[in-house]
């Protein structure tokens, strides 16, 4: 009697789930609106592509230009992107997102290894910036946080801006610009990141010829 009831209750259960998926809200929730999701990508896969369209020397052939795309979004009304040195001052020093100058020559580096000898059990903290890119002729450094489908924890950020300052404090004249980049449009707590969604992202598909990599990758 037990093992009947057992199969009925599982009966009614798979039932009711079943009815759960074929409702239409339930149905526009599951709807897949990014190529992202479209191409199943998971966070480190979504760095790697970020990171191809921010080295200057790779087949994409836009040099800089998604960098400077970048900075545009995280733009103020007057063009001006706020830049942090890592001084005890913590000062702005606003940079002009039109300059086309800026990471021409840049170096990227996705999932870099930072440490900070003031956290941490046994005094050093280890952690991994999803994207560092690093411009050293205009002493000029991005930081990008990137989440796809996860949320910030443990205070990442926070731990992050510190770590880098110590990093550099024997180079004050550097300039860090740090994003955080979410695909579900959520913010840092860290108030020293800009917060950006994926629409920074998407929007530079226009910039590709039809035929090119670039292009196939956002319109596949």
């Amino acid at each position: 009697m037990s093992i009947t009831k057992g199969r009925h209750n599982l009966s009614i259960a798979c039932m009711n789930i079943s009815d759960f998926y074929k409702d239409e809200r339930v149905s526009q929730l599951n709807k897949r609106n990014t190529i992202f999701e479209i191409l199943s990508l998971k966070e480190e896969n979504t760095s790697n592509i970020l990171a191809w369209l921010l080295d200057p020397k790779e087949a994409h052939n836009k040099g800089n230009a998604f960098a400077r795309h970048l900075l545009k979004a995280c733009a103020d009304k007057n063009g001006k992107v706020r830049a942090l040195t890592l001084d005890d001052d913590k000062r702005n020093r606003y940079i002009d997102a039109n300059d086309d100058k800026y990471f021409k020559e840049a170096f990227v580096y996705p999932e870099y290894m930072i440490k900070d000898s003031k956290c941490g059990r046994n005094g050093i903290a280890k952690g991994r910036i999803d994207l560092l890119v690093v411009d050293t002729q205009n002493d000029i450094c991005l930081v990008i946080e990137n989440k796809y489908g996860s949320r910030e924890h443990g205070r990442q950020c926070k731990k992050y801006f510190k770590a880098l300052k110590q990093l550099c404090r024997n180079q004050p004249q550097t300039k860090f610009i740090f994003i955080y980049l979410d695909v579900q449009s959520g913010s840092s707590e860290c108030e020293e990141f800009i917060n950006l969604d994926y629409d920074a992202v998407l929007n530079f598909k226009d910039e590709f010829p039809v035929d090119s990599m670039g292009y196939r990758l956002f319109k596949s």
